[in-house]
């Protein structure tokens, strides 16, 4: 949002004063209603105790000083308002307030960086709150034992993980990820590469495998790719594999289509009425042997008694045992 000598980004307003100085100002939506989390929720006592100490350490990196006064008290009123103490929050702002503010703005090298103490990880419960207390308690123990004694010379670094949510209870985990790859980044699935002249683009589909859940983006583009054609006319489908893009192995396919090689894509596809899509399966290594594998395990899937698929595969790939 531009007005005049002021602009605002993200959740900075930046300002330009008559006298050529800038002015910083924390930026809030309109629609902001500074839901904060409230004490009574089910985490570990240090994260309700240092939220407002967070919060009030973000304002003075990005408020300047002439209003962070303010932006203070307007925090401790939302704070107060969601249930925390006011003398508690006070204290953290008062513990905000100290820090210089060239300090705030400086990158802080993670204490995690030199801690070489070995990691105690559970799940957080109320009940488990005097942990830290009983590994400090209990570690003369560890160090009666000659082979630990070094390595816990210090007590271990307590963290915890959620516990499950009403989310976990309620939504199934294929249903939940279906469509999440495990590093968070592009969805799941086989997706057409919008490049100008790709013929695949027009073929490509999402898999349809009993019991199969895409665990890879995957498009024209991909390369060391295990591949499924499907015929549109009947349930013949057809595995193969490439270590070259998916659309130069499609390409080749339809090469081979269009001057009646003797290949078994060949000798469907080239009958009137049967058209393919193509589903990419998985993305593997770029090494032969894996992909060949992949590819042997996909047919003997689909050649499983009750399958509804023919598979037009003529060899039964490298000698693999599916367990």
């Amino acid at each position: 949002m531009t007005c005049g000598r002021e602009v605002s980004f993200l959740d900075t307003t930046v300002t330009i004063r008559d006298d050529g100085t800038i002015e910083t100002d924390l930026y809030c939506k309109p629609t902001d209603t500074h839901q904060y989390l409230l004490p009574s929720s089910c985490h570990p006592p240090h994260v309700h105790v240092n939220l407002p100490y967070g919060l009030a350490l973000r304002l003075k990196q990005i408020v300047s000083n002439e209003v962070l006064t303010h932006r203070m008290e307007e925090l401790k009123g939302f704070l107060v308002d969601r249930g925390y103490s006011a003398g508690a929050v006070q204290r953290q702002l008062g513990r905000a307030s100290a820090v210089p503010r060239d300090l705030a703005l400086a990158n802080r090298k993670r204490k995690g960086d030199e801690d070489h103490r070995v990691p105690l990880v559970c799940t957080w419960h109320p009940n488990v709150a005097g942990l830290a207390g009983a590994t400090r308690t209990l570690l003369p123990i560890l160090k009666a034992t000659h082979h630990l004694r070094d390595r816990f010379a210090t007590p271990p670094f307590l963290s915890y993980r959620r516990s499950r949510n009403l989310r976990d209870i309620l939504v199934h985990a294929t249903e939940r990820d279906r469509d999440r790859p495990p590093d968070g980044g592009s969805p799941c699935g086989s997706f057409p590469c919008h490049q100008r002249r790709c013929l695949t683009c027009a073929i490509i589909q999402i898999v349809h495998v009993p019991q199969h859940t895409a665990k890879h983006h995957i498009t024209c583009e991909t390369q060391s790719v295990v591949y499924l054609l499907t015929c549109t006319l009947c349930s013949a489908v057809y595995v193969g594999e490439s270590g070259r893009t998916l659309r130069e192995r499609i390409n080749r396919h339809r090469f081979a289509i269009n001057h009646h090689e003797d290949t078994p894509v060949a000798d469907h596809f080239s009958q009137p009425g049967h058209s393919m899509r193509v589903s990419g399966l998985e993305v593997t290594p770029d090494q032969t042997i894996h992909r060949r594998v992949v590819e042997k395990l996909w047919m003997q899937r689909l050649r499983r008694p009750g399958s509804a698929h023919r598979v037009l595969n003529r060899d039964d790939g490298i000698a693999v045992r599916l367990l």
